[in-house]
């Protein structure tokens, strides 16, 4: 994603996460999360582990799931992650993104737009 899309997606999600937040909808942050983590895998690919493991967390709280665009999408940004980063370290940071709790979450969602 290049320019004037990333502005405009990071910006979509900026507004979707401001709203969840708000609202305290932990289903809905871990939609962003997923989002997110996969913008960031090309240029942080261990924070896009961490937010996908917090996306986990985030979606398993309140028993919901992905509907199957964003599974595709949480499967892309693995799949490459695990191109990228060594067994140990992706299963090392999507354990601490799935160690956190909303504050944390959020925190993650912040963080990775700021890089995204």
């Amino acid at each position: 994603m290049e320019g004037r899309d990333l502005a405009a997606a990071r910006s979509a999600l900026h507004e979707a996460l401001d709203r969840y937040e708000a609202l305290e909808d932990s289903e809905g942050v871990g939609y962003v999360l997923v989002a997110v983590a996969r913008l960031l895998v090309p240029t942080d690919p261990e924070l896009a582990a961490r937010a996908l493991g917090a996306s986990n967390t985030a979606l398993a709280s309140v028993g919901a799931t992905l509907e199957a665009v964003e599974e595709h999408v949480r499967g892309v940004a693995e799949a490459h992650l695990r191109t990228i980063l060594d067994e140990a370290t992706f299963a090392a940071e999507l354990a601490e993104g799935a160690g956190q709790s909303w504050d944390g979450w959020v925190l993650i969602a912040r963080t990775s737009l700021q890089g995204a």
